[in-house]
């Protein structure tokens, strides 16, 4: 299927290429990025009836103001064209950084998010993402989303600290039955479209906001955190059959991170324990589990052009006999311990002009796997050639990659930055 040139994907290559200079020639310096994207499927299996699953055009604008005391105003605008039925322009920044002394400081406003040391697994990292993006083909910049939060940092002599506030909780981004199917649980099946579960958020509140704590600190090279959390879970993780909609249920989370070098090589080490605040958590099938998170990873240079990583991870239901699912041999998730590892290798050529990555993701308990592959080519200094392969397989479809069990894509993307 051919790549449609719309009206308004030639506005936004228009946009792209005038407002640098425009913006210079007014003294107000823009930045940022044109970058058109196509990504099909390679069959037409499963509850999305069409191959043709990403056909777009983005447009990213930033612009910083430095003031003469340290403030910084940022000013972050990504502008999205699907098709006709889906275009819109989102802030992925508008805050301002001010330094209120030599020990503190205060961001305010729409920002992008994120802490702890794993890598594309998030144990004690509970801001918002899109997993769309990640299963579409995107940049992976894109599996980070922004947040409306007031961030207040302190630096000491014995530790260091980060307090996030959010007004309104925020879930994660997940598929919506557009482009990628989604899974309902009381069908227990896969669905697109109308088919697609309710889902129900919590209510603007402050009493239903977010908070995220980090006290860290350098303990010679290697750096040493603990968090905090209380929220919500960042995906709709319970199901009620009474509203046959999925929900966000209530969390209190604390965990700890360390990561430094050792032997040639970066290692780190990850863990959390999650506690569903409500009563029937691990009794009732269809609310989570209280449970333990351990993750531990390595990278390593063989050279200055090839990295390997690895990352293991391990998720244990709580051992209170009251607050454990009971066993399903249908279920993975009902057993008390899942594994989970994820493999990676970058390989540089032509003078770092040219970037080959291997990423895979394999649940052992859960039996499913994502593998991505993508090369990246520097043209010029403002122009970048992305291609890359999505392969997917699940045994269940309520698994991590079970809703993209039959969309398996090839994607392409060019970037013209300015």
């Amino acid at each position: 299927m051919a790549f449609k040139i719309k009206n308004s994907v030639i506005l936004l290559l228009i946009l792209g290429f005038v407002l640098p200079t425009v913006s210079y020639a007014a003294d107000l310096p823009v930045v940022g990025y044109v970058e058109p994207a196509y990504g099909v499927r390679y069959d037409e299996e499963g509850p999305i009836d069409k191959s043709n699953v990403l056909d777009e055009i983005r447009l990213m604008l930033e612009h910083r103001w430095y003031g003469r005391g340290g403030e910084v105003a940022t000013v972050k605008v990504l502008a999205k064209h699907e098709d006709e039925d889906n275009s819109d322009i989102e802030v992925r920044e508008a805050s301002i950084f001010l330094p209120l002394s030599t020990a503190y400081e205060l961001n305010v406003g729409r920002q992008v998010l994120s802490w702890g040391p794993a890598r594309y697994e998030f144990v004690n990292d509970r801001f918002t993402k899109d997993y769309r993006s990640f299963f579409l083909g995107r940049d992976m910049e894109y599996l980070k989303a922004p947040n409306d939060a007031l961030k207040l940092s302190r630096y000491g002599d014995w530790f260091n600290l980060d307090l996030v506030l959010m007004p309104d909780f925020d879930g994660s981004r997940l598929p919506q039955g557009r482009n990628i199917p989604g899974y309902h649980p009381g069908e227990q099946e896969l669905v697109a479209g109308d088919s697609m579960p309710g889902l129900i958020t919590p209510e603007k509140s402050l009493d239903n906001g977010e908070v995220h704590l980090r006290l860290h600190r350098m303990i010679g090279r290697w750096e040493a955190a603990l968090y905090g959390y209380r929220g919500f879970t960042s995906t709709p993780a319970a199901y009620s059959s009474a509203d046959t909609s999925s929900y966000h249920p209530e969390l209190t989370a604390g965990g700890f991170s360390l990561r430094g070098p050792l032997m040639g090589s970066v290692v780190w080490l990850e863990g959390s324990y999650e506690d569903i605040r409500e009563g029937d958590a691990g009794v009732d099938s269809n609310l989570p589990v209280d449970k333990y998170i351990l993750l531990a990873g390595l990278e390593y240079q063989t050279s200055p052009t090839v990295t390997y990583m690895m990352q293991g991870s391990m998720y244990v239901q709580d051992d209170a006999s009251e607050r454990r699912a009971k066993f399903d041999p249908d279920n993975p998730e009902s057993e008390r311990e899942t594994y989970r590892l994820q493999l990676s290798t970058n390989r540089t050529y032509l003078a770092d002009r040219l970037t080959l990555e291997a990423r895979g993701f394999i649940g052992f308990t859960e039996e499913d796997w994502q593998l991505r592959l993508q090369g990246e080519y520097e043209w010029s200094d403002s122009i970048n050639i992305y291609a890359g392969s999505l392969h997917f397989d699940a045994d269940y479809p309520h698994t991590r990659f079970g809703p993209v069990v039959e969309n398996d894509l090839f994607y392409a993307r060019l970037r013209y930055s300015f």
